[in-house]
């Protein structure tokens, strides 16, 4: 009775794996135009759900190319195989010129390219993996409507690009450890954003590689919820507009002090506020107008349970830390002198930014960054509610061939000037027509 009860048992825990698998095929073949690709290289040519399940491999081209509509890529987690050396174009996954893209579940490594996706509408990569690429890990060119979501690329030449996109999101990412020794000095950058617009990138770490974030030419970017902290410089940006980077921690791990860790040149409406800094970063602001390392625009903000509307800085802690211990390079003013707007109740008040969390001085490392409302507490104690605060009372009008809009200026805030962007499409992007200081 025992060496059946054992028996039963071996082959319970031999089959068992077989039994799981044949679950997970019979999983896919419950969806409509399950495919497999068993071997590689392999073009997509028709809609559907394919599933890698190799079996037999090209040892010179293990490349999947995506050349249909309507299609999913399902890696199951597994690798695609390198090629042997050099690694020329001769493996990773391409998509152009299609619509409605999605990859997942797919690890890529030691090869020339990652993942390379052109003139594509509707993207979504989630769950991919791509490690030691010998270029970018992936490279999205003209693309629309993308989302990028638990991404890790890492020890690659260089981490993500966006070039020529828009509407790109990218959350809960990794983007380490990329850049290629040269002389020494390690090169390469964890992101860079090009000629693109309405990019956010949320809750992804951008850690230990040569180079943080690069964005030049380019128009409303979002860094929010971030980490940021790279070898020698963390924001390259030029030549772009509305770049703003919030609930964010910035530090350079090897500061050169040869070198500037946040530069922005030739740029218009680049904020850095309620993050963390570390107070020996190093920045220039160079021919760029309304940029600051505090909110351009007031805001409006919840701190212990109560609403404002004011300018927010930023955190720095070891600063922080040697002005209350009396010490530090600025000491504060007998008199704070730095106000904000209680909007509680019927009655407007005006309090002190020491009282409700602002500090009544201002923060200048003299290595280029100037706080005029550095944080008292950390970013997490000030919930934003709206950034900035919209017109009220919009009106639109008809005349003729023309339309005209006026509208009312938020209430309680100076406004230098308001910027008017149109779409001529539902789809297409917003397209900036100019701007005033009228209503």
């Amino acid at each position: 009775m025992n060496i059946l009860i054992a028996i039963l048992l071996i082959i319970s825990l031999f089959f068992s794996p077989l039994l799981e698998s044949i679950q997970i095929l019979q999983m896919y073949y419950d969806i409509e135009n399950v495919k497999f690709i068993s071997q590689l290289p392999y073009v997509v040519k028709e809609p559907g759900t394919y599933i890698l399940n190799l079996v037999e491999v090209d040892p010179n081209n293990q490349t999947i190319i995506i050349d249909s509509d309507n299609v999913t890529l399902d890696g199951k987690e597994l690798f695609i195989p390198r090629p042997p050396l050099p690694p020329i174009l001769s493996c990773g996954i391409v998509v152009e010129n299609r619509n409605n893209v999605v990859i997942k579940n797919v690890r890529v490594s030691k090869c020339f390219r990652g993942i390379i996706v052109k003139n594509v509408n509707n993207l979504v990569i989630e769950n991919v993996e791509l490690s030691n690429i010998y270029e970018y890990g992936i490279r999205l060119e003209r693309v629309r409507n993308a989302k990028l979501s638990n991404i890790v690329i890492k020890s690659s030449f260089n981490g993500l690009l966006i070039r020529r996109s828009r509407d790109v999101v990218v959350r809960d990412a990794l983007i380490s450890s990329n850049g290629v020794s040269s002389g020494g000095k390690s090169a390469g950058l964890g992101i860079s954003v090009s000629y693109s617009s309405n990019v956010l990138i949320e809750y992804t770490n951008i850690t230990n590689n040569a180079d943080g974030i690069s964005v030049s030419d380019s128009i409303n970017v979002l860094i929010k919820d971030s980490i940021i902290v790279n070898k020698y410089r963390e924001f390259i940006i030029h030549g772009s507009r509305q770049v703003i980077t919030y609930y964010s921690e910035i530090k350079t791990l090897y500061p050169d002090p040869q070198e500037t860790q946040v530069l922005v040149q030739d740029s218009y409406y680049v904020s850095f506020f309620l993050n963390i800094i570390d107070e020996s970063t190093s920045a220039e602001i160079i021919d760029s107008s309304r940029s600051a390392f505090y909110s351009i625009d007031p805001v409006v903000y919840l701190y212990e349970g109560k609403e404002y509307v004011g300018h927010l800085g930023n955190y720095y802690p070891e600063w922080l830390k040697n002005q209350s211990a009396g010490g530090g390079r600025v000491r504060p003013p007998p008199v704070m002198y730095g106000y904000d707007i209680d909007l509680v109740g019927s009655k407007k008040s005006m309090e002190l930014f020491g009282k409700e969390g602002v500090m009544g001085i201002i923060f200048n490392n003299s290595k280029g960054i100037v706080d005029l409302y550095p944080l008292a507490y950390e970013p997490s104690r000030y919930i934003l509610s709206r950034v900035p605060l919209p017109p009220q009372n919009l009106t639109v009008e008809n005349r003729h061939t023309y339309v005209y809009l006026t509208w009312s200026p938020p209430e309680g805030i100076d406004v230098v000037e308001y910027e008017i962007y149109r779409k001529e499409e539902p789809d297409s992007e917003f397209k900036y027509l100019g701007s005033t200081n009228k209503t």
